[in-house]
């Protein structure tokens, strides 16, 4: 016998089978409009309304108490004023109900006061095992059920479809699934967040993962609560295969830390929320425009067959327009194999041009077969996963009617995906769009946000199998412990090294550390002049712009005058400030300068990042971030999300530097951090010279910082 899976978590919350609305009015409030909303939207449950200055809401009798009702209901829909909402919940808790949405704003994103409000809440919840959606949130719409504690606007009719909806602020709902009426998919399920006070976005994520009548799932993000449990649901979204759109915010610099690294400079919360996004797929829309493009291609539900692209259109100038904005997405428009050209010229008039993306012709106007041939020729190609028709505009012109015909039928008769796309945003033509949809081929709109939306969808499905495959060793840590000072700690470079000098994989430059001139002048003769000097200072971790650098010293003179220039250089920077000397230095050979750090992120944890190093990197702004631990294939692709992987292969006759020295490098990292465990804050080497290919790579510089001990 099997035994039948345990309810969600959740199901109370997102599925109940009985409603209590609390503080409904016949005159009109959020709470009438919740049970006008659970009404509209056919919920098949049973329904009561609680008000004790009210007979009835419409022909619906009121219960002056929860006590008063026929049964403990599944959830209770809160619509009143703060505080008296907290006392409401915590009425519920004790009569046993499992969920509740609360409406009210008033609480932590307002005064002092409404942060106890907030605490309150969350007692209730802990204390009783509630579900709590909000408060400060519009609700929750299931369209499958029809339970809908919902006090927004609800756009009629509301279409049932396969795209659910978090998010974390409610007027986003209007913005994007309004816009879709008449052309875009429909919805599974709404939900407003609020402020999360009990149950936040993970949790109803993993929710729709489960929902049979979900299988696309979009996001708008101000902020993660929990970014590990985010992961998961967002691995567990890739397993099943149900993609996931977000639109998050707060990309700026006003996010930001400082750091006495550089790592925490240029890579900040929304930097380590990228890097969570790109290793477990999920698609992050740059604008509310951008994401609903995507869903209307995602929610078609075919996947493409092959990475490339095939792109066309009835004009000159927008095929030269589409090429360049495939390229900016980085879509693959491979050249025509040589069978597809020879039917492609077969196709075209005499002097069409076979080209990807390809430009049909005014010929195609007056000759609809044009269209037939070009498609085909293209979606036989087997380096082509999908073939894109560009339409001049979303209105139904007979032209346009016509091709959305030819394509239907095309389509019946391939597994690979066709899609259409206008290229101007405008209002579209009902029957167009039926066609279209009744042959599952999505229309599109914006010639931007197609590029963009095709080059996501294929990415999607190159990431779900790279991460089926084999990814290699996890770099967790290797059981070494290392002696680490006691409480808060800057280490600076001498100290630093040391601690990583262990791993293979990180070289250091050979050095010693002077604390006078003459012993700079000594070091410097064993090590083999020329030499560099560095300040080593716990106080200060930009050496340069202390002026505590001096490189390329020939003799022991240069050498104990660059000692008393730096060391007054940095007393001048730094008054009060320790100085243990200078470190004395082999120079290192040229090489591509390329930062590795680490720093943790409050909810993220210990983030790694790789990019462009050197004195300019904050300028530049450019690296890739990735939870530890990691493994070899998450080295090798944050290197290629840079400008990293195309220096290594050598720039302007410089050479192909040493990939895999980089990768043992990043690798070895990811295992120290592992083993310094949780005092670590911060770690850097800035900047790693990678030089010729086989020749490995020498770090010159790096930084450790220490948090207090544990508790």
């Amino acid at each position: 016998m099997v035994e039948a899976a345990a309810p969600h978590p959740l199901a109370p919350l997102m599925a109940p089978a009985a409603i209590a609305v609390i503080g409904a009015s016949p005159r009109g409030n959020r709470g009438r409009v919740i049970l006008d909303n659970i009404r509209a939207c056919g919920f098949g449950g049973r329904l009561y309304a609680v008000s004790p200055r009210h007979a009835a809401i419409g022909d619906l009798p009121c219960h002056a108490r929860l006590a008063d009702l026929p049964e403990v209901p599944d959830l209770v829909a809160i619509a009143l004023p703060a505080a008296a909402a907290v006392a409401a919940l915590r009425e519920a808790a004790a009569a046993g109900v499992r969920a509740a949405v609360m409406i009210a704003g008033g609480f932590a994103e307002g005064a002092a006061a409404g942060e106890v409000l907030e605490g309150e809440i969350r007692a209730i919840a802990r204390a009783s095992g509630m579900r709590v959606c909000g408060p400060n949130c519009y609700g929750i719409v299931n369209v499958a059920t029809g339970a809908a504690p919902y006090s927004g606007g609800i756009v009629d009719p509301l279409r049932r479809g396969n795209v659910g909806y978090v998010l974390q602020s409610g007027a986003l709902t209007h913005a994007l699934h309004d816009t879709l009426r008449g052309r875009g998919p429909g919805i599974s399920a709404i939900v407003t967040s609020g402020n999360e006070t009990v149950v936040e976005l993970a949790e109803y994520v993993d929710w729709l993962l489960d929902d049979p009548g979900t299988e696309v799932v979009a996001l708008f993000i101000e902020g993660l609560r929990d970014p590990g449990r985010f992961a998961r649901v967002a691995e567990k979204a890739l397993r099943v295969g149900k993609p996931i759109v977000a639109l998050k915010v707060g990309r700026s610099d006003r996010g930001r830390r400082a750091t006495l690294a550089h790592t925490g400079a240029v890579a900040g919360s929304d930097a380590a929320c990228e890097g969570l996004f790109r290793k477990w797929g999920v698609i992050r829309a740059g604008d509310i425009d951008e994401m609903r493009e995507t869903l209307v291609l995602l929610a078609a539900g075919r996947r493409p067959a092959a990475a490339g692209v095939a792109i066309a259109s009835i004009s000159g100038g927008v095929t030269t327009l589409l090429a360049d904005l495939a390229e900016a997405a980085g879509l693959e428009t491979p050249a025509p194999a040589p069978a597809t050209l020879v039917r492609l010229r077969a196709a075209l008039p005499a002097f069409g041009v076979a080209l990807n993306p390809l430009d049909t012709t005014g010929a195609l106007a007056e000759d609809p077969a044009i269209l037939s041939g070009v498609a085909t020729a293209f979606l036989d190609d087997p380096a082509i996963g999908c073939f894109a028709l560009a339409l001049n505009s979303p209105a139904g012109t007979p032209g346009h009617h016509d091709r959305a015909r030819t394509l239907a039928a095309i389509q019946a008769g391939t597994d690979k995906p066709i899609v259409a796309f206008a290229v101007a945003s405008a209002g579209v033509d009902a029957d167009l769009v039926a066609t279209l949809a009744a042959a599952r081929i999505p229309l599109l709109v914006g010639a931007r946000e197609t590029m963009l939306a095709l080059g996501r969808w294929i990415g999607l499905d190159r990431r779900r199998r790279a991460m089926a495959a084999d990814r290699g060793r996890p770099a967790a840590g290797t059981g070494r412990r290392a002696e680490l000072p006691a409480g808060p700690a800057v280490l600076a470079e001498h100290a630093a090294s040391a601690l990583l000098r262990p791993y293979p994989g990180l070289r250091f430059v050979a050095g010693e550390r002077a604390g006078s001139a003459a012993a700079a002048v000594a070091a410097a003769a064993r090590l083999g002049h020329p030499v560099a000097l560095k300040i080593d200072s716990p106080a200060i971790a930009h050496k340069t712009e202390a002026g505590g650098v001096r490189l390329g010293l020939l003799d022991a003179g240069a050498v104990e005058r660059a000692f008393a220039a730096i060391m007054a250089g940095a007393a001048a920077h730094a008054p009060g400030a320790r100085l243990d000397g200078v470190l004395v230095q082999t120079m290192a050979p040229r090489g591509l300068e390329v930062l590795l750090g680490i720093a943790r992120h409050a909810g993220f944890g210990l983030q790694l990042a790789v990019g462009v190093g050197g004195t300019l990197v904050e300028m530049l702004g450019e690296v890739a971030l990735r939870p530890l631990p990691l493994t070899p294939a998450d080295a090798e692709e944050m290197i290629d999300e840079t400008r990293l992987g195309r220096l290594l292969e050598g720039f302007r006759g410089s050479g192909r530097r040493d990939r895999a020295a980089l990768v043992a490098a990043i690798l070895a990292l990811s295992d120290a951090a592992s083993d310094l465990g949780p005092r670590l804050e911060e770690v850097e080497i800035n900047p790693l010279i990678v030089l010729a290919e086989g020749e490995g790579a020498v770090a010159l510089d790096a930084l450790a910082v220490l948090g207090p001990d544990p508790a």
